[in-house]
C-alpha cells in the first residue's frame, strides 16, 4: 500500500514532531503507516533535525518490525527491548488513528535511559493524543493559508500566460509568488513564536478536559506551582495540584456555558501557605465545541499582602478619626479661648493708651511744679508732687506687669495652636503617602478581579476623608498667623509706651563749678524698709 504526504500532511507532521520533542524524555521518533507487507516512514524526528519524506520498508526479524507489527494487528501500545553496540535501550509504540487509521508513532529511549517509565510512557501517550488531536483545527488553518497561496499561484500563471511579452505582467507575477513565500516562513515563524510564548511567559497556563485531567501545561506551571516536569503532570488530574474541592464546580460551569470565570485560591498545597493566586478559567473550543478548559494563574501574594496591611491601617485611622470629634471640640475651645484673648487684648490696649494721656498730664504738671518750686512757691506744691511721682511709679510698674502677662498668655496659645495644627497636618499626610502607594501597586498588578476593585474604591473614599479633614485644619494655621502678627504689633506698643515712659521721667540738674550751691527742697527716697505694703518705696523731704 502507497500513501501519499499532501502538503497540508507535512506541516502537520513537522508541527506534530516539534511539538513532541520538546519534552526531552527520547532520542528519535518515527511517524509511518503499516500495512500487511511492509510499512512507510513518513516523518524521522531528532533533536537536531525533523525530515518528512516517504519510504517503504518490508518487515524483517528485529525489534523494529516487530513493535510495528504488534501495533498494527492490536492497535494498542506495545515495547520491544533492542541493543546497539553492547547499549540496551527500549522502543516504544503508539497507534496514531487521527492521522490514519494504519498510522503509528515510535519513539526510542537510546542515550535517554534502558528503558521507559511507567510516568514517561503515560506522558508520551497523553502529549500524541493531545497533539493529535489538534489535526482537524490545524488542518483548517493550514488549508485556508493553502488556498491563498494557491490562489496566488492562478493569478500569477494567468498574468504571465496572458501577457508572455508584458515585461510588467512578469514582474507582477513574481511578486504573487514572492508574495505566497512569504505567507508560509510568516506561518512558520508564527506558530514558532506561539509555542516559545506559550513556555516562557510568566504567568501559569494549563489546560484540562472534561474529566479535569490536565492535557497540556507551561514551565511557569509546572515549576511554580506543581513542582514537577511537565510529562509528570500531562494525563493527570489538576485536583490534587491546586487543592480546590468546592471551587471545582467553576471548570464544570466553564465547560457547560462558555463563559470567563475567575477564583482567587490561597490554599494550593504544592505552591506554599503563603502564595496567594488569581485564577481565570476560559473554555478552548474546536468545531464550535468545548472540547478544554483553560486556567491562567497570576501570582497575586504581594498584592494581597498590601491589601491586608491597608484593613489594618484603614483599622488604625478610623480609630483616629473616631477621636477626630474630640479635637475638633478642642479646636473650638481654642478658638473661644483666642477670641476672649482677643477682646482682653483691645481692652488692655485701651487701659494703656488711657495710662498714657494721664501720663503725659502728670508730666506736664511735674514740670509746673519744678518750676513752682524753683521760684520758691515749694511748700504748698511739695505734697502734690510726692503724689504725682509715686502714681508716676505705679504706672510703669503696671505697664511692665500687664505687658509680660499678655506676651506669655499670647504666645501660650500660639504654641498650642501650632502643635495641634502641625501634628495632625503631619499625620495627614503620612495617610496620604500610604494610599499612593496602595493605588500604585493596584495598578502595576493589571487585574480586573472584585478584590482589586474593594480595594480602589476604599482608598478613593479615604480620600475624600482626608481632603476633609485638610479643609478643617487650614483656619488653625490662620489663627497662628494672625495671633503671631499681633503678638508682635502688641509687643512694639508696649515696649514704645515704655520707652516714652522712661524718656519722660525727670532728672536732676547737676550744677556747674561756678554756680553756687542752692538746692530748692525737694522729695528724696526713703529708706528700703519704709514704704506702701504693695512695693511702692515713699518720698521724704530732704
Amino acid at each position: 500500500m502507497k500513501y501519499t504526504v499532501s502538503s497540508i500532511d507535512v506541516k502537520f507532521l513537522d508541527f506534530f514532531a516539534r511539538s513532541l520533542l520538546q519534552s526531552q524524555c527520547f532520542y528519535q521518533m518515527i511517524v509511518g503507516i503499516a500495512s500487511q507487507e511492509s510499512f512507510t516512514i513518513l516523518l524521522r524526528g531528532a533533536a537536531d533535525e525533523v525530515k518528512v519524506y516517504q519510504q517503504a520498508i518490508p518487515y524483517r526479524d528485529n525489534p523494529v518490525s516487530k513493535v510495528i507489527a504488534a501495533v498494527r494487528d492490536d492497535g494498542k501500545m506495545a515495547v520491544e527491548s533492542a541493543m546497539q553496540e553492547d547499549k540496551p535501550f527500549e522502543l516504544l509504540c503508539f497507534p496514531l488513528p487521527q492521522f490514519h487509521e494504519k498510522a503509528f508513532v515510535l519513539f526510542d529511549s537510546k542515550g535517554f535511559s534502558d528503558c521507559f517509565s511507567d510516568d514517561t510512557r503515560d506522558y508520551l501517550h497523553a502529549k500524541t493524543q493531545s497533539v493529535a488531536n489538534l489535526r482537524s483545527q490545524l488542518t483548517g488553518i493550514f488549508e485556508s493559508h493553502q488556498s491563498q497561496i494557491s490562489r496566488l499561484r492562478k493569478e500569477a500563471a494567468t498574468l504571465y500566460f496572458n501577457s508572455q511579452e508584458n515585461e510588467s505582467s512578469s514582474s507582477v507575477s513574481s511578486e504573487r509568488l514572492e508574495e505566497a513565500e512569504t505567507l508560509l516562513e510568516t506561518v512558520k515563524q508564527s506558530r514558532k513564536k506561539l509555542y516559545t510564548l506559550f513556555d516562557n511567559i510568566s504567568v501559569g497556563l494549563c489546560s484540562v478536559d472534561p474529566s479535569r485531567h490536565i492535557v497540556n501545561a507551561n514551565s511557569y506551571f509546572s515549576d511554580r506551582i506543581a513542582h514537577k516536569p511537565i510529562r509528570d503532570l500531562v494525563g493527570q488530574g489538576i485536583d490534587p495540584y491546586i487543592g480546590i474541592k468546592e471551587d471545582m464546580t467553576a471548570i464544570s460551569e466553564v465547560f457547560e456555558s462558555g463563559e470567563v470565570r475567575s477564583l482567587v485560591l490561597d490554599d494550593i498545597p504544592s505552591a506554599g501557605k503563603e502564595k496567594v493566586f488569581s485564577v481565570e478559567l476560559f473554555p478552548i473550543y474546536e468545531s464550535e465545541s468545548i472540547i478544554e478548559v483553560g486556567l491562567l494563574f497570576k501570582d497575586i501574594t504581594e498584592l494581597m499582602k498590601t491589601q491586608k496591611t491597608f484593613r489594618d491601617f484603614q483599622k488604625f485611622t478610623q480609630k483616629k478619626f473616631r477621636n477626630f470629634d474630640a479635637l475638633q471640640k478642642e479646636y473650638n475651645l481654642l478658638s473661644e479661648k483666642y477670641k476672649g484673648l482677643y477682646n482682653r487684648y483691645v481692652t488692655t490696649t485701651r487701659e494703656l493708651q488711657e495710662m498714657s494721656k494721664k501720663y503725659k498730664l502728670l508730666g506736664a504738671k511735674y514740670d509746673q511744679s519744678v518750676a513752682l518750686l524753683e521760684k520758691g512757691s515749694q511748700g504748698s506744691l511739695m505734697k502734690e508732687r510726692v503724689e504725682e511721682q509715686k502714681k508716676r511709679r505705679e504706672l510703669v510698674l503696671l505697664l511692665s506687669r500687664q505687658k509680660d502677662m499678655v506676651e506669655n498668655l499670647l504666645f501660650e496659645r500660639t504654641d498650642v495652636a501650632r502643635s495641634f495644627g502641625e501634628g495632625y497636618q503631619r499625620y495627614l499626610h503620612q495617610v496620604s503617602v500610604f494610599i499612593n502607594q496602595v493605588e500604585n501597586m493596584a495598578g502595576k498588578s493589571n487585574l480586573n478581579s472584585p478584590q482589586v476593585e474593594s480595594l480602589l474604591e476604599k482608598t478613593s473614599s479615604l480620600r475624600e476623608q482626608l481632603e476633609r479633614y485638610t479643609q478643617l485644619i487650614a483656619p488653625v494655621f490662620e489663627v497662628i498667623s494672625d495671633l503671631r502678627r499681633r503678638i508682635e504689633a502688641f509687643s512694639r506698643d508696649l515696649d514704645q509706651l515704655v520707652e516714652n515712659t522712661n524718656q519722660s521721667a525727670p532728672t536732676a540738674k547737676t550744677p556747674s563749678e561756678h554756680e553756687p550751691i542752692s538746692r530748692p527742697l525737694g522729695p528724696t527716697q526713703a529708706a528700703p524698709g519704709e514704704g506702701s505694703p504693695d512695693g511702692i518705696q515713699l518720698f521724704v523731704l530732704s
